[in-house]
């Protein structure tokens, strides 16, 4: 038989001193709260069993790894939103209940127009938002969900066009480029993102009705081949100063030699074109490199020190990308170094040849890399990775990952010596499981260091 309120027990004093919780009979005059803690206790006592007893001490709380999910804003230097952003992401997320968007700035529409393609949501009815007759340029970073005839309208809508990115724009045929082309006679700069299905033929008599292009890009396109090509030659070579082919992997010595008479050109992309050899590339580069500015090789697998020999004459050099070229040397990284003191961007990632003597040419003739990528070059060791920190004080992004010299000490010199840093890569270091938090840079700074826990 349950008790009522009005039974007294003797054990209810025995029953008081367990804490923090009662039996739901004891009566509400006989409670009272712990004086240090809060929690319910008998009316008589002062503070719990728990706060009562020195010889209890409470472990300190376990620091918490943070969460996966947070490697991404990591990455992306994250930090407190804008109310524009927050607003530009509403606006995104809920984009298929506005009917127009008023006065927007040109600049703001873009940026809604990224959130929405990031969010998938880009279609026939979405894309009539952000063409307007005034616009001069438009950039679309995700096609996938286009079809064909929405291209056409761009060109109808948006006569006034001089600049046209278009990515993965997988739907795009000969007819809809075609009808693109003559509607937007004004173009002078186009990227071509994922253009799989229109022909090599198409793409050339686009090329040829373009008056003056300044920059023309292509990715991902196995129909590009020698059309295109000689066309860019013929109609282009004066006034084209920005080329980007990459993934075109038709492209071979067969083909690649139109690119020899683009006079201009300042800025060459070429990766990951792999049957593009020494014997492809050799005259290409000792035609254009004493104009080039800036350069991206990389992914050609089969280069070596003889094809890039031409580099050497190379004056203007900014941007440099050579990522994955196993077979090239010392030699061509010194020489390219000492011939062009104002590089500012360096990618050796997995030219494992290369040593110390590299590294070192590029740290004392260019001081002025602001981003390195020494990602995987085995042959460094705590000799030339030392040298960093001593010439490389411009450095914003450094990538050491796996590079298996760096160590905890290494790490505190470089944030300390280059004060410019904001981003630091090194995955796969062994010798880096927890990096102390004394030898991180003050909570002021903005510094990203990915690969590894910061405690």
């Amino acid at each position: 038989k349950a008790k009522s309120l009005d039974d007294d027990d003797d054990d209810d004093d025995e029953g008081n001193a367990r804490t923090p919780s009662f039996s739901r009979w004891a009566k509400a005059d006989k409670l009272t709260f712990c004086a240090s803690c809060q929690c319910r206790i008998a009316a008589h006592q002062t503070l719990c069993l728990d706060c009562r007893t020195p010889a209890t001490v409470k472990k300190p709380r376990a620091k918490s790894k943070p969460k996966a999910g947070s490697l991404l804003d990591t990455l992306m230097g994250g930090s407190v939103r804008s109310l524009q952003e927050l607003c530009v992401l509403a606006v995104s997320k809920y984009i298929d209940s506005v009917e127009a968007f008023g006065d927007v700035p040109p600049h703001m529409l873009d940026r809604i127009c990224k959130v929405v393609c990031r969010f998938r949501k880009l279609d026939r009815r979405t894309l009539q938002l952000f063409l307007n007759p005034d616009r001069s340029d438009l950039t679309i970073l995700d096609c996938a969900d286009l079809k064909s005839d929405c291209f056409a309208t761009i060109g109808v809508q948006c006569p006034l066009l001089t600049r046209l990115e278009l990515y993965h724009c997988g739907q795009l045929k000969d007819k809809d480029l075609i009808s693109l082309s003559e509607s937007s006679q004004l173009l002078k700069e186009v990227v071509l993102d994922g253009c799989f299905q229109v022909t090599d033929s198409a793409m050339a008599a686009f090329v040829r009705e373009r008056n003056s292009l300044s920059e023309f890009g292509l990715s991902f396109s196995t129909n590009i081949n020698r059309e295109t090509l000689q066309a860019l030659a013929d109609t282009q070579a004066a006034s084209l100063q920005k080329l980007s082919l990459r993934y075109c992997v038709q492209l071979d010595s067969s083909n690649i030699g139109h690119l020899a008479r683009l006079s201009s050109l300042t800025n060459l992309d070429v990766q990951d074109c792999e049957l593009l050899s020494d014997a492809a590339m050799a005259p290409v580069l000792e035609s254009l490199a004493a104009n080039l500015v800036a350069l991206n090789i990389s992914g050609l697998r089969t280069l070596t020190d003889a094809g890039i020999a031409p580099l050497r004459q190379a004056r203007k050099l900014e941007e440099l990308h050579m990522a994955n070229l196993g077979h090239i040397t010392d030699e061509s990284v010194i020489a390219i170094a000492e011939n062009n003191p104002h590089l500012r961007v360096l990618n050796l990632e997995r030219c494992v040849q290369l040593t110390n003597e590299a590294l070192l040419a590029v740290c004392t003739n260019c001081p002025r890399v602001a981003q390195l990528s020494l990602n995987s070059l085995d042959k460094l060791n705590m000799e030339g990775l030392s040298l960093i920190p001593k010439y490389s004080c411009d450095l914003k992004e450094l990538d050491v990952s796996w590079a298996q010299a760096v160590d905890e000490n290494w790490v505190a010199e470089v944030i300390k010596y280059c004060p410019a840093l904001t981003k630091l890569m090194i995955w796969g270091c062994n010798k880096l499981v927890l990096l102390p938090v004394e030898k991180i840079a003050p909570p002021a700074r903005k510094l990203n260091i990915v690969g590894v826990h910061v405690s």
